[in-house]
């Protein structure tokens, strides 16, 4: 059980973050329609934007901007509870690599560096994290019949170790986890994932979700490859929560999403709570309206 939760956390701060550990290296869509909406900016506040704005006392709190250019961030800023600059974070871009280096503002030395590596085919095929605190680094190898598996390399001992083996539907999305002490599914119903089920040697989880009847505007939607690559820099509810294709509701007895949403089906806010201490994140976005 502690290694799920350990998954939940990671999943709750990727969808926070937007585009963190699983940057796709893709823009969005160029499908355009009169009432199309780019992302231009989003606040995050921990725990919300009144408890942030209103104190400089509670220690904990925190504000995280990111600005956009056409798809990708190009701005990442994290301010303290004194509401002073904490960090920054460089990204950069190509056709084949991504970076994220975040730097502490105050003595202008990278706390981490995360580096992205991708195929011709935009599939990710590296990724390494080197930190204070943690190094790793993951490669990815497909087979021909679009299954992945991933191994999990540590520098410090020289050691090795396969993650799992992930195996893609029809529609080419990795969908399960299999691996020697734990398997992971999702089940699929009307084209989006319903249910989680996570196997180990001494425990069982499910875990329902559920979405709001509002569709997804076309240029917020991603790829196949976009969220494969989210699957596998993290794991499977970490690609149902970052994946646009649909709004997210709950993950039940794990999260919740309060959402609003303007006349275009863009997400507009976000309230989410995670169970069971009930901490809150507050999401805003804001578009080229």
């Amino acid at each position: 059980m502690l290694i799920m939760k350990t998954k939940i956390y990671l999943l709750l701060l990727a969808g926070i973050m937007l585009a963190s550990c699983s940057t796709e290296n893709i823009s969005e869509n160029t499908i355009t329609d009169a009432n199309q909406l780019t992302l231009n900016k989003v606040e995050t506040y921990f725990p919300s934007k009144e408890t942030y704005e209103d104190s400089t006392a509670i220690q904990w709190v925190r504000k995280n901007v990111q600005h956009f250019e056409n798809g990708l961030i190009v701005a990442d800023s994290t301010y303290n509870y004194m509401h002073e600059l904490e960090s920054t974070t460089v990204r950069a871009y190509s056709a084949t690599a991504a970076s994220i280096i975040t730097y502490d503002f105050n003595n202008n030395t990278a706390m981490s560096t995360t580096l992205f590596t991708y195929d011709n085919l935009g599939r990710i095929i590296e990724l390494s994290v080197n930190s204070s605190d943690i190094n790793y680094r993951k490669t990815m190898a497909y087979a021909a019949d679009n299954s992945c598996t991933v191994t999990n390399h540590y520098d410090e001992s020289g050691e090795s170790e396969v993650w799992g083996t992930y195996i893609a539907n029809v529609e080419g999305l990795l969908y399960t986890r299999n691996s020697p002490n734990e398997n992971e599914i999702l089940i699929f119903e009307g084209g989006k994932p319903v249910i989680y089920k996570q196997e180990m040697l001494d425990s069982n989880t499910l875990i329902n979700m559920e979405y709001y009847d509002v569709p997804v505007p076309a240029n917020r939607l991603k790829t196949v490859t976009q969220i494969n690559n989210i699957t596998l820099t993290g794991n499977l509810l970490e690609s149902v929560s970052g994946n646009s294709d649909h709004y997210l509701k709950s993950l039940e007895g794990w999260c919740y999403y309060e959402s609003t949403f303007n006349d275009f089906n863009y997400i507009t806010r976000t309230l989410i709570m995670t169970m069971p201490n009930q901490s809150t994140q507050e999401i805003f976005y804001y578009y080229n309206e």
